[in-house]
């Protein structure tokens, strides 16, 4: 009787007539205690009575009939799994897991159970003892391909960017094209700053779900990356597009026009995405910066002060507020700023060059000094730019001494300051008081002195015949073959 009862309710369920289904059930419940049904028989009843209300929709019906079944059977395991998965779908994950640990517990050969077990972990970020599911899913089904997705999606959202692609590489060698496997490996690349290989990865999910508006958000994400703003642009608008309600979208949409110099469009971007997360310290510190950029120095200073207060460890705020308060006139304050930011972010070299720069308004010349010297350890190669814009600065205010003493540690040449002059960034009457010091003149003359020996060697060089055979055989023939070596690695 059993058999043959629960061969017609499998018949029906997979005919998909949920209400034929419920309406057998109802006719055997009503007759069960006459026919002497065991719990076994009950529970099966009830399960197949649940997942027709499942799929009817009613999920409060569900539930109550997978519990009945659990009641009538404790180790009836796909009564567990089933209700794990309505737990599963409502987002009570880890009810879930609960159920999902139960029906392992009694079918520990179920690939299917370890797998949602894993998704249900994910979604509470358990990522760790998810992967150690999939890795158990794929001990038992070594050949099915959506345990290792899931598994490089897992691996993802750890941080585990390099397995995550070699996961991934699996599935997609194995032929399977779907976009979530695509989107993953992609983020995963974008993650390493691969974004070539992320944009080309993000192309073909979006080939296969072309209105995915995760997928087009990291997509310009990509592109705004490499400085390819205005594909970034198009991108983020239509994630924008699709999904308004993504504070993350905004922002960087905020970023994008950031860079465009879109100011207005960016102080939008970021305003609706404060209105989405109104906790999030980095809209208003961009934001903040937006304004300053269009010189909004006070409503700038508003944002950036909000931004600080919701993260005090965010070193940015500080700068930028310090630069506002720079150009309102409000120097000692802003000095203050600049050494919070520096006390974040020791070796920020924007910062550095700010507050030298205002070190010497203040006339603090060995505190402006000091920051010049971390610029050399810093960023030695545009250290010659920084030389110029500080030599600018003190020659402004006659502090000729500290001029001379960077030139003859050649931190600037006589040429650059002949430069910056012929250029008009040096007062003529600061400029020729330099050329009247005596100190200054031996060095610019030694300094002359030393460039005529150098090009000396050099015309000494070129009329070496020698010279000239070496410079044939280069460019003739070795040249050339570094061209072919190099035209032939790259395909």
């Amino acid at each position: 009787m059993t058999e043959e009862l629960i061969s017609e309710l499998r018949k029906l369920l997979d005919a998909n007539q949920y209400g034929e289904v419920i309406n057998f059930c109802n006719q055997k419940l009503a007759i069960a205690g006459s026919e002497n049904f065991d719990n076994f028989t009950l529970a099966k009843i009830y399960l197949a009575k649940g997942c027709a209300e499942y799929d009817l929709g009613n999920m409060s019906e569900a539930i109550e009939n997978y519990n009945l079944a659990i009641k009538n059977d404790s180790n009836y395991h796909k009564a567990f799994v089933n209700r794990a998965f309505y737990y599963y779908v409502i987002k009570e994950y880890q009810s879930a897991i609960n159920d999902y640990n139960k029906a392992i517990e009694l079918e520990p050969n179920d690939a299917g159970y370890y797998h949602w077990r894993g998704r249900a972990k994910v979604e509470i970020n358990l990522y760790l003892e998810a992967i150690q599911d999939y890795n158990k899913a794929i001990e038992l089904e070594s050949k099915e391909m959506i345990h290792y997705a899931f598994r490089g999606e897992a691996e993802f959202l750890q941080g585990n960017f390099e397995d995550a692609i070699k996961t991934l590489d699996i599935v997609i060698n194995a032929g399977i094209e779907k976009p979530d496997v695509y989107f993953w490996r992609g983020c995963s690349f974008c993650h390493l700053k691969q974004y070539e290989l992320a944009i080309k990865d993000l192309d073909k999910s979006l080939d296969l779900e072309p209105y995915s508006s995760n997928t087009l958000f990291w997509r310009g994400r990509a592109m705004f990356e490499i400085e390819q703003y205005e594909k970034a642009s198009v991108d983020l608008d239509k994630a924008i597009e699709l999904n308004s309600n993504t504070a993350i979208f905004y922002s960087y949409a905020g970023l994008n026009n950031t860079r465009l110099k879109q100011y207005e469009k960016a102080i939008e971007n970021f305003g609706i995405a404060i209105n989405i997360e109104p906790n999030n310290s980095a809209y208003y510190c961009f934001r903040g910066f937006a304004k300053k950029e269009l010189e909004q120095y006070e409503t700038a200073i508003i944002d950036l002060n909000k931004s600080i207060n919701l993260n005090p460890s965010f070193y940015e705020p500080y700068y930028w507020r310090g630069c506002c308060k720079y150009y309102l006139g409000q120097e000692i304050s802003a000095l203050e700023d600049f050494n919070n930011a520096l006390e974040l972010n020791p070796n920020d070299v924007d910062v550095y060059i700010s507050r030298a720069k205002l070190k010497i308004n203040l006339a603090d010349y060995e505190g402006a000094i000091f920051d010049f010297s971390r610029l050399l350890e810093l960023d030695p190669e545009n250290f010659d730019e920084y030389c110029k814009d500080i030599t600018e600065l003190l020659l402004d205010k006659e502090q000729y001494d500290i001029v001379i003493d960077f030139a003859t540690k050649e931190y600037i040449s006589p040429y650059d300051i002949d430069e910056l002059f012929e250029q008009g960034k040096i007062r003529e009457d600061n400029y020729s008081r330099l050329l009247e010091n005596s100190e200054y003149k031996r060095y610019k003359e030694k300094y002359k002195k030393e460039r005529l020996e150098v090009l000396e060697e050099i015309r000494k060089e070129i009329r070496n015949p020698f010279y000239w055979i070496k410079e044939f055989i280069l460019y003739s023939a070795i040249y050339p073959i570094i061209r072919f070596i190099n035209k032939f690695k790259k395909g």
